[in-house]
């Protein structure tokens, strides 16, 4: 009786594990099958963080591409300016924002000169881009894509191996979110000159947007990412840093209305002129990001004002709800 309880316990844990094996190769299966669909080629890697590193500021990160690992050496990165406010405008009118930790980190690629990394640590995974000598790679949750991926798979790849066919950005491509970010400083790109430049940026969110990410806070957290990646873009190309001075979210309807973007961008320009002029809130710009329908897709921006005009530094991008495959 012992030996054939023996047998039998022996042959119940193997065929548990067999399960468990079968369980595995199926889950992994079902990822890889999910990121063909988004891309022509990838890597999937899985990324572990300390609470140590994060909680010291710094991060040491090695990453797989194409044969090679990569090691990323980052430290936090706060866009924000030493006098930052946050409001929202809601059922109790404009009330302020806690700032909220800081989540955005800026660095280099180990042995590769005049390299950029940009990370943000969500509550998803990390997201962002960084530069080797074989050009610029970028990283996200890999359950952004796949609703079989766990918390840590992250997927790698290069811009023309994502299969968006969108010229916008979507929740899961970091490509076009960057290019969806640059609408903000479409004025300035002409007017950079070689010294170093700095935008001190105001934003505000439509309740649109808002409703999008859930509340206030995650739609600012969105937006400093965002930013964190166009400063990437920018300090290379343009030699140009992002300095955001305020940031206003609405959780009630907002006025920002209009048949087109031109005339959001008008009402825009007028309510914040009229309620956030430059003096009380110091800025080079001010930028929308809107939810709404009429702006989804588009980004629209007064050009060649930047410096001149402040009345007229505004710009509006919208939110793209499209994305390739299921994870929208």
């Amino acid at each position: 009786m012992k030996f054939n309880r023996r047998v039998l316990s022996h042959l119940f844990a193997g065929a548990i594990l067999a399960f468990a094996c079968t369980a595995i190769v199926a889950q992994e299966s079902s990822i890889n099958r999910d990121l063909k669909s988004a891309f022509e080629r990838y890597e999937l890697t899985e990324v572990r963080l300390p609470e140590s590193a994060v909680e010291s500021g710094s991060l040491t990160l090695r990453l797989p591409t194409g044969g090679r690992t990569e090691t990323l050496r980052l430290v936090r990165h706060d866009l924000r300016a030493e006098d930052f406010l946050a409001e929202d405008t809601g059922p109790m009118g404009r009330t302020p924002l806690d700032m909220g930790a800081v989540n955005t980190f800026k660095g280099s690629v180990e042995g590769v000169s005049g390299s950029e990394a940009r990370l943000t640590l969500g509550q998803k995974g990390i997201e962002g881009f960084f530069e080797t000598g074989s050009g610029r790679f970028f990283i996200e949750p890999a359950s952004k894509y796949s609703t079989a991926a766990g918390p840590g798979l992250a997927v790698i790849y290069r811009a023309e191996d994502s299969k968006n066919g969108s010229g916008f950005w979507c929740e899961s491509d970091i490509p076009s979110k960057i290019e969806y970010g640059k609408t903000l400083a479409a004025g300035s790109a002409a007017e950079a000159v070689q010294s170093l430049r700095r935008i001190d940026l105001a934003t505000d969110a439509d309740q649109a947007y808002v409703n999008i990410f859930g509340s206030a806070a995650a739609a600012n957290a969105e937006i400093l990412s965002i930013l964190n990646m166009v400063e990437g873009t920018f300090a290379s190309e343009l030699n140009l840093t992002i300095r955001v001075t305020f940031m206003h979210t609405w959780t009630s309807a907002d006025p920002f209305t209009g048949a087109n973007t031109s005339q959001m961008l008008d009402a825009f320009r007028l309510h914040w002129n009229a309620n956030y002029p430059v003096l009380n809130y110091p800025r080079t710009a001010a930028h929308l990001f809107s939810g709404k329908s009429t702006a989804q897709s588009q980004g629209i921006a007064y050009l060649g004002v930047m410096c001149s005009n402040s009345s007229y530094a505004y710009g509006i991008s919208g939110y793209v709800s499209w994305a390739p495959g299921k994870f929208l």
